[in-house]
């Protein structure tokens, strides 16, 4: 039985593709991608890039590209369904067989998304409508929030009661949005007399979005802070794993095109705070302790973290703990940095109070890793005895040990060199040594050209369209195709033309990932990737959205000159008294033209 499409959706939802190359071709940032040397064909310079943003690789030397799944068929050179378990397997999946229950499972999922972002505009429309909301307003008002930045974020508000949420959800039209739906994602806990009540109530609420912006979850402040609990979240669901999820990443990425650094604070209103005063890259974890998987998924946008912790005790405590996780992700290229605000101060409080060319000033004062690894590591231990270096050695090698292979973890050990007087050598850390598969070797010249007969190198307006296209399958949406492109007889316009009635064929979003997947081994596939990578395209949707449209007019107007000069050449292969009364009529129009 095949494999189900919303499962494949779901696994390259939950992967992460610089995560999958990386455990098999080390790779290196640049800029807002990775690049490595191929390891499909033998080079010296690297010509092998991936992109996090829109989940694909692509080797400029010899053309092979796709998303993870095709990489590990190629890679591993396995079919495709050993790929999708294989890469399930490592996501903790189980993979499932096409049958009519996990369709309505996905048909469930999907009913899942449509309540949350029902209920966040309820939310949003309480803060805004409920005879109560001048609690709520004057709240937000007195932590220094504007409508613009409540607007950005979404927030909203639960009144008092325990069924307002109930009841809209029971005059609500909309079948899917219903009580079974809303208890399944969170929003109302059931009673052991069969009865629901609203989950949040009396609370400024946030919603939680995922990396496509869609909401998954919400957390829930109270108004008064005597009340207990101070913060509320959603359990976990179908939709929302809060070990995963980071809070304003989402915003922080629609607001920079490329990431310079991000800051990881503790709270929601830490990230909104900062964001009210122009410091738009902070994150927050979601009521949890930072783990591993949190730092990873912020190294997939970065190469340098700010970790934020309140002055006091508690946090010079959180930091120790946080310090021995991060060394695990620390790799050649990333950073991390320590900061650590004045006594009973967090960013939220420091900002309102000091501004943020203050805090901006605390963020570059900050204690790389390294300082605090040594730090922390010295405390309690005389390092001018040969047992304290003995017990200083353990220690620092035990956690060194931790480290990725690379330059960091070797100018550690020279750093412990110094401070005990040791040699290197005899400070070696054993090492895990990677077993390297024999490399595919494939014939650059045969591949381009089989890039060139696909689609031609030249960026003409089709190639542009297609371009466009792949990175924002949505401007199918646009309705922007004119009739003329299905009468082009060329490889351009038919791979235009698949591209179109596959978007638009596709129940659920189709992302730059999943399309190109959907192709992966098919004729296609070549120029997909190479349209896909060789053209830079706006970052702005906004913007792509135009160049589509202008582009579709120039192929329209480009046909109807193409067609009017082939009409016209015949014409003139005639006299005018040969002419029919149709084609004098016919040379009339385009001349006037």
């Amino acid at each position: 039985m095949p494999i189900p499409q919303h499962f494949i959706d779901e696994l390259l939802d939950r992967l992460d593709i610089v995560d999958i190359i990386d455990k098999h071709v080390s790779l290196k940032k640049t800029g807002r991608n990775f690049s490595a040397c191929c390891p499909f064909h033998n080079e010296k310079t690297p010509s092998f890039s991936v992109n996090p943003e829109k989940q694909f690789y692509y080797c400029f030397g010899c053309g092979a590209g796709g998303n993870s799944i095709g990489f590990i068929m190629d890679y591993e050179k396995l079919d495709f369904p050993s790929a999708v378990e294989n890469l399930a397997s490592y996501a903790g999946l189980e993979v499932p067989k096409e049958n009519t229950n996990n369709k309505k499972n996905q048909e469930k999922i999907n009913d899942v998304y449509n309540a949350l972002l029902w209920a966040s505009k309820e939310f949003q429309f309480q803060l805004r409508n409920h005879s109560n909301k001048d609690q709520a307003i004057n709240y937000l008002k007195d932590r220094g929030l504007s409508g613009e930045i409540a607007r950005d974020f979404g927030i909203g508000y639960a009144p008092p009661g325990w069924d307002n949420l109930l009841k809209s959800a029971k005059n609500n039209s909309n079948k899917k949005i219903n009580i079974k739906v809303l208890e399944s994602c969170g929003m109302l806990v059931k009673k052991e007399n069969g009865e629901y009540y609203d989950r949040f109530r009396e609370r400024i609420i946030f919603p939680i979005r995922d990396n496509r912006g869609r909401v998954i979850a919400f957390g829930g402040r109270v108004l008064d802070d005597n009340d207990k609990p101070k913060y509320l979240n959603s359990p976990e669901t179908t939709v929302f794993h809060k070990q995963r999820e980071l809070f304003g990443l989402y915003e922080a990425r629609k607001k920079h095109r490329h990431l310079d650094y991000l800051i990881l604070v503790e709270g929601y209103m830490d990230v909104i705070s900062l964001a009210q005063f122009g410091v738009n890259n902070s994150i927050a974890t979601l009521g949890t302790a930072s783990s591993e998987n949190h730092l990873e998924k912020i190294f997939r946008h970065t190469n340098k973290l700010i970790i934020s912790f309140d002055g006091d005790s508690a946090g010079k405590k959180a930091a120790k703990r946080l310090l021995d996780i991060s060394l695990t992700v620390m790799k050649d290229g990333r950073e991390i940095f320590f900061l650590f605000l004045p006594n009973n101060e967090d960013p939220d409080t420091f900002v309102r109070k000091n501004g943020k060319d203050a805090f901006i000033k605390q963020i570059k004062n900050s204690q790389p890793l390294e300082e605090l690894f040594f730090e922390v590591a010295e405390q309690d231990i005389d390092l001018s005895t040969d047992a304290g270096k003995a017990k200083f050695s353990k220690i620092i090698l035990l956690k060194i040990n931790k480290l990725p292979e690379g330059v960091f973890k070797q100018l550690l050990i020279n750093k412990l060199s110094e401070k005990t007087g040791l040699p290197v050598d005899n400070l070696t850390v054993s090492v895990n040594k990677k077993n390297y598969r024999e490399k595919r070797i494939i014939n650059n010249k045969d591949v381009i050209a089989k890039n060139k007969n696909s689609i031609g190198l030249e960026k003409t307006p089709i190639v542009w369209a297609i371009s466009l296209l792949i990175h924002y399958p949505n401007l199918s949406d646009e309705g922007f195709f004119p009739s003329c492109i299905q009468q082009i007889n060329s490889p351009e316009a038919k791979l235009l033309n698949k591209l179109i009635n596959y978007i638009i064929g596709e129940k659920e979003a189709v992302t730059t990932n999943k399309l190109l997947g959907y192709w992966h081994g098919a004729p296609e596939a070549d120029a997909l990737n190479y349209c896909a990578n060789r053209h830079e395209v706006p970052s702005n949707y906004d913007i792509a959205k135009q160049e589509f449209s202008d582009t579709m007019n120039r192929i329209k107007v480009q046909f109807d000159r193409t067609q009017r000069e082939q009409i016209l050449s015949e014409i003139q292969k005639k006299s005018f008294s040969e002419l029919s009364k149709e084609e004098k009529e016919m040379l009339k129009s385009i001349n006037e033209k």
